[in-house]
């Protein structure tokens, strides 16, 4: 059975220009191979009742019509507002369809209907909601290369010689950090990798010793059982790692030259921190207090990867 073809752009020009020659319907639709029916119902469904029938209305009307059939959101009115709401509370399509699964079964929808409703219609691109998410891309995108750096550590270890344990995230305390910079200072940025869990402080420049002081006292208030290795990229600002050795006795790993990959766990947090901060924002007057109101919100936010538990949930529950 041969499946319908919808008119194309073409077709309908030609079907504008036809009908205004008073050309007959079936004439018409001979031409364009296409049953006169059809042709009938496009013109009646698709005239203004100024204009009549003309091709840019009516291909401009089809595709709001085939944007209100496909997209689920465009049906309910209460859902596509609660999805608007989540998402400016910087929860990700992956976390609301989640949520909805778990708690409204009946109204739940996938996370890439979410996806389409941002990028694929007019509402979604005129609204900007791809503002909302984590990367803000315009454009639904793969990542693009970072800008990478490296440098000499003193006595650091190899991230290959991390113990398996904590490669496989089966035991707490384990540790990813890095920085990231802005206009006015930078942001220290702390995950465990077990539970998620982020700790952040801000810092006026990025010297070695005002980081690594920064973290320790951090550190500091934590059990030793959840102070048991940190991993860093070959950045400048960590020179001094031997200082929370010696405080915390906790062990210092380094990645490889230009392979973030290696600490993914922290570039996703970074991901994360940067929908509150991004990169062109003067975080000259960002106060810690403020910083640690963001983090918390973080850490209760649901994690796909946690089976939609909160870090702080998991957190507190080792460290107690």
């Amino acid at each position: 059975m041969r499946s319908y073809r919808h008119l194309s752009f073409d077709e309908r020009l030609f079907i504008d220009r036809m009908h205004q020659q008073g050309k007959s319907l079936r004439l018409i639709a001979r031409a364009l191979k296409r049953s006169h029916t059809s042709i009938a119902r496009e013109i009646k469904r698709n005239s203004d009742w100024k204009k009549g029938y003309v091709h840019s209305i009516a291909q401009t009307r089809m595709r709001g019509r085939k944007c209100l059939t496909r997209h689920t959101l465009f049906k309910d009115q209460d859902l596509q507002n609660f999805v608007i709401d989540r998402l400016k509370h910087k929860w990700s399509p992956d976390v609301i369809a989640a949520y909805l699964k778990q708690s409204h079964p009946k109204r739940s929808i996938s996370r890439e209907t979410i996806y389409r409703f941002i990028y694929d219609t007019d509402y979604g691109r005129k609204a900007k909601l791809y503002k909302l998410l984590t990367r803000r891309h315009k454009r639904r995108i793969p990542y693009g290369k970072r800008k990478r750096r490296g440098s000499a550590i003193p006595d650091r270890t190899s991230i290959h010689k991390r113990p398996d344990h904590a490669n496989k995230r089966l035991r707490i305390g384990h540790w990813e950090g890095d920085l990231i910079l802005n206009k006015g200072g930078n942001i220290a940025v702390m995950i465990e990798r077990k539970s998620r869990y982020i700790i952040a402080v801000k810092n006026k420049t990025k010297r070695s010793d005002e980081v690594i002081k920064a973290l320790s006292a951090r550190l500091k208030p934590l059990p030793d059982k959840l102070k048991q290795s940190i991993s860093f990229d070959q950045g400048t600002e960590f020179t001094n790692h031997q200082t929370l050795q010696k405080e915390h006795g906790i062990q210092t790993y380094f990645c490889d030259p230009y392979s973030p990959w290696q600490k993914g766990a922290v570039e996703n947090a970074n991901g994360i921190l940067r929908r509150w901060i991004p990169k062109k924002a003067d975080i000259t007057e960002l106060e810690q207090e403020k910083l640690d109101q963001m983090i918390d919100i973080i850490n209760n936010t649901p994690r796909a990867c946690l089976g939609y538990k909160t870090p702080n949930k998991l957190f507190s529950a080792y460290l107690n």
